[in-house]
């Protein structure tokens, strides 16, 4: 596995950067255009929501009567959705075409790498199924599939919900969901997660599920995780051992989010709360791009999940511990 530390592995070849540098300089070319575009289209919407605000309220002063005021409110909330669309259309077309064609190259190191914009997971069906989340609706923004080094992989930066009448959506999960096979198989579901404050550490997580809370053996690690499982008679213990030195781990990595890891047969998940977009280049107003300073985190980003990735995919198949993972 290649470490973070070999930049000559994940760094693009001349014929990939070079993509990258024209991808960069047709997409810079065109912001001034599409900057312009989009400011006169909400010059327009504006005047359009003002005009029908004065209509609505020049009629309930006509007619002494304040239904048409209402009337207008409705009319504007109707327009100000599509004109939302309209104005900024052109523009989240120009930058999703952009990421379509450099992250490709970007990403030179990912063998059979696809890449796609809110298409649904191949793995969420499964991963409803190992009843670490409920929810009842997503939605998804970029989507990465590929092999590193023999790992096949699928990672999603996703937002699970489910719908409440008075609040309209209530968000379970914001973040990033990645799922590989592994080289080994548990027998049954496994859920590891952080305990977030001293009240879990205390009482425990309470969440429903079908799942019965299950021990590591060790006290100063169940005092800080949360195991369950589906397969109580199963040789979880050491599953769960090693979960916990991962979880450690990423904490240290992704310091504000809470992570938590599923295990289902020979299929893992790893689930990374985050408010944050992981993989957005920087918005059209935001100013020419760099290679230096837009490409190079990403590609971090990605090298980082990917190291994790292998770990997780090891977790049991091997009686040392991977190297890299922090002591708890």
């Amino acid at each position: 596995m290649t470490g973070l530390d070999d930049p000559d592995h994940w760094l693009a070849s001349e014929a990939q950067l070079k993509i990258i540098r024209d991808g960069f300089e047709n997409f810079n070319a065109g912001r001034p255009a599409q900057i312009k575009t989009t400011r006169l289209r909400m010059a327009l919407a504006a005047s359009a929501l003002a005009m029908t605000a004065s209509i609505g309220l020049a009629w309930s002063l006509a007619v002494d009567d304040v239904r048409p005021i209402f009337l207008s409110c409705f009319a504007i909330l109707a327009l100000s959705a599509f004109f939302w669309n309209w104005v900024f259309s052109k523009v989240i077309s120009h930058e999703r075409q952009l990421r379509r064609r450099v992250f490709p190259a970007m990403f030179g190191f990912i063998s059979n790498f696809q890449y796609e914009i809110g298409t649904k997971p191949s793995f969420l069906e499964k991963l409803k199924q190992t009843e670490i989340l409920y929810w009842e609706k997503f939605e998804t923004e970029d989507c990465f599939k590929g092999n590193h080094e023999g790992l096949t992989f699928e990672l999603c930066e996703i937002d699970l919900f489910i719908n409440d009448d008075e609040n309209g959506k209530t968000h379970k999960f914001h973040g990033l969901i990645l799922h590989l096979k592994r080289t080994s198989q548990f027998g049954g579901v496994l859920l590891a997660r952080q305990k977030r404050d001293m009240v879990e550490r205390i009482f425990g997580y309470l969440q429903s599920s079908s799942h019965q809370a299950v021990s590591s053996g060790i006290p100063e690690i169940d005092l800080a995780y949360d195991f369950r499982t589906s397969n109580a008679g199963a040789d979880y213990a050491p599953l769960c051992i090693m979960s916990a030195k991962v979880l450690a781990w990423l904490q240290e990595i992704w310091n504000e989010s809470p992570v938590q890891i599923a295990f289902d047969g020979d299929d893992c998940f790893l689930l990374i709360q985050s408010g944050a977009n992981n993989f957005e280049l920087p918005y059209i107003q935001s100013g020419d791009l760099r290679i230096d300073r837009d490409v190079l985190p990403l590609v971090k980003t990605m090298m980082t999940l990917l190291n994790i990735a292998h770990l997780i995919s090891k977790i049991g198949a091997e009686k040392e511990q991977p190297v890299g993972l922090a002591q708890t």
